[in-house]
């Protein structure tokens, strides 16, 4: 397919597409061909084929229980019809991907990311390209995150009051990807961390691909004293956690970086540790890319104006 100059590569269809060959990127529904950036349930769909990283796809088969998946590593080409296409790390959870297109033109999809190394995850690489379409979850100048080594300062010490007042500390974080990096930073300060068995579920996938959480144990109801939870965010707002009387919940992510949203989570403690993106990250990431267009895919729509004051042609869909 070739497309007439001036017409735009991708459109927004209940997903993002790439049209020329018709490949959906973390698309929405069941599509005929769709690339799956991570295993995150709103980043998933019931395609016929998917593509994804090598270390995406046993959350993906968990998940779905579907094995139509061609799985790619990191960095290696491959081709659809003329097109030359790689996949590459986006730091967001591990195995999570960007995709780069390449014919006339090279084409990023960044899916969701992060530029900060975390603990568990690989390193966001950033590529040159003309056309990037991206994320923008916290594309707005409200949400800045202080430096990561400092949020996870804060997380160990609050943990830690906690505990010498006879509190158990409850970290509530997505099932995939936070919880297993909150086992990691909790292990590695010498905590004694509880798991629920929705996050163990994922931690066993981790450890299977290379991954050391450190030592941890399985909730069971049991009694928790001197132990650290650390729960899906699901039960975030439940007043009650069976088997738990005296805890603190405390919640980690980038939302609690707006001043208005750090005391504001059902009453738990927030914290802000993102596998997104900042706004400053965001823009550097542009920058570093240096497209002729950019588009806007999730995330704050006003994102476009910032991009525009840089000099960069920027829509967002």
């Amino acid at each position: 397919m070739t497309l007439k100059k001036g017409t735009s590569c991708f459109s927004y269809e209940k997903g993002l597409v790439f049209k020329p060959l018709k490949l959906w990127l973390d698309g929405k529904g069941s599509k005929g061909l769709s690339f799956v950036s991570h295993a995150h349930t709103d980043h998933l769909g019931r395609h016929k084929k998917v593509i994804l990283s090598e270390k995406t796809e046993p959350f993906y088969v968990f998940r779905l229980k579907r094995r139509n998946a061609l799985p790619k590593p990191f960095r290696e080409t491959f081709y659809l019809n003329n097109y030359k296409v790689e996949l590459f790390p986006s730091g967001h959870v591990l195995g999570s991907s960007q995709i780069m297109i390449q014919g006339e033109k090279k084409f990023v999809y960044t899916g969701d990311f992060k530029l900060s190394k975390g603990l568990t995850s690989e390193k966001a690489e950033v590529k040159r390209c003309d056309v990037l379409a991206m994320e923008a979850t916290y594309g707005d100048p409200n949400y800045v995150f202080p430096p990561r080594k400092e949020v996870i300062g804060e997380i160990i010490d609050y943990v830690d009051d906690c505990l010498k007042r006879n509190e158990t500390p409850v970290i509530f974080a997505y099932s995939l990807g936070k919880g297993q990096e909150v086992m990691k930073i909790l292990s590695s300060h010498g905590f004694d961390v509880c798991v629920h068995r929705e996050i163990y579920q994922f931690a066993k996938i981790y450890e299977r691909v290379g991954v050391n959480l450190g030592g941890y144990s399985v909730y069971m109801g049991e009694k928790t004293s001197g132990k650290v939870l650390v729960f899906p965010t699901s039960f975030m707002g439940e007043r009650k956690i069976r088997g738990l009387r005296n805890y603190k919940g405390i919640v980690v992510t980038g939302w609690a970086a707006a001043p208005w949203k750090k005391e504001v989570f059902s009453g738990n403690k927030g914290f802000p540790l993102s596998d997104h993106a900042d706004f400053y990250q965001l823009i550097k990431y542009v920058e570093e890319a240096n497209p002729e267009k950019v588009y806007i895919v999730y995330g704050f729509k006003s994102f476009t104006n910032y991009l525009a004051e840089l000099g960069f042609e920027a829509k967002a869909f």
